[in-house]
């Protein structure tokens, strides 16, 4: 569903979302992250910062004046 939002809202001025879709995503990715969170296995912790990283990336390379 990720890949739909830029087709649904656009910039994002025309949603109800007060921010734009690419932090809109990685909000969405926070999240889902979270929810694994709560039913992963310690093993997965690895797996888990690499996504946190990955996800922290996007945020830090985004450009509000873009």
């Amino acid at each position: 569903m990720i890949n739909l939002l830029p087709i649904l809202y656009g910039n994002g001025l025309s949603s109800c979302f007060p921010c734009s879709p690419e932090l809109f995503v990685a909000v969405i990715r926070i999240n889902h992250l979270r929810a694994q969170f709560h039913s992963a296995s310690q093993s997965d912790a690895t797996d888990r910062h690499a996504a946190a990283m990955d996800i922290l990336g996007a945020i830090r390379a985004f450009v509000p004046d873009a």
